[in-house]
């Protein structure tokens, strides 16, 4: 037998978010993206969502200016639009859904998001230099494809991965605010290839401690290349 239907705001605050506080890292990041979600959504039952609906929202939500007068990036949408997935996936294992309506709504497509500074000669023979195997290329790799700054990478933990949507939180960046940045094949296989022996992602292999730098390996490799 069928759960009973549920309000979308009732079942965010008495399932979605006690699950997150619990099981996730970006909980703080989930509260923020259910406002905007329960805004939008308010006093939907479940059953009446149709995909129609999502993409309506996909485009008013993009579409809306931020409080700075910008639009938002399709990497913001879609991560709300994972949320709101999640929400009705674990709507499906209460038995209040059958189908996720999420699942026949595209996802924005996303900005190239890394500066082009390399050739693809000139990326290829870099990562040539540096080996198949090493800490070092997977720095790079993960540099060339995230456009994140060396000291946000070594600052990586594994807490900041969210293997599930496909991104990381990187929580001290520049600006001094988390920001989410989208993760590609080439990034999700680096990551899902290293050992997990330290709570960083590329720590010093001697201590499991934050490695503090690649200046040194780097140079070399850039002289090989």
């Amino acid at each position: 037998a069928k759960a009973p239907d549920r309000k979308f705001e009732d079942f965010v605050v008495e399932t979605f978010l006690p699950y997150s506080e619990t099981n996730k890292k970006s909980f703080r990041c989930d509260v923020q993206i259910c406002k905007v979600l329960v805004s939008h959504f308010k006093g939907t039952f479940l059953r009446n969502f149709t995909p129609q609906m999502i993409e309506n929202f996909k485009q008013v939500f993009f579409k809306k200016p931020t409080r700075h007068g910008k639009r938002r990036s399709p990497a913001t949408v879609n991560y709300h639009l994972s949320v709101l997935s999640k929400i009705f996936s674990m709507a499906i294992d209460q038995d209040v859904l059958e189908v996720n309506p999420c699942k026949r709504v595209k996802r924005l497509r996303l900005e190239n998001q890394r500066m082009r500074v390399l050739s693809e000669s000139e990326e290829e023979a870099l990562l040539e230099a540096v080996g198949p195997y090493t800490l070092l290329r997977h720095v790079i790799v993960v540099a060339l494809n995230t456009g994140l700054r060396k000291g946000e990478i070594l600052a990586l933990k594994w807490d900041d991965i969210d293997f599930e949507r496909e991104v990381m939180i990187v929580k001290k960046s520049k600006s001094g605010r988390p920001r989410i940045v989208p993760l590609n094949n080439s990034v999700l296989e680096i990551l899902g290839g290293r050992q997990r022996n330290s709570r960083f992602v590329f720590p010093n292999p001697k201590t499991g401690k934050r490695l503090k730098d690649v200046k040194r390996s780097f140079s070399t490799a850039l002289r090989n290349a």
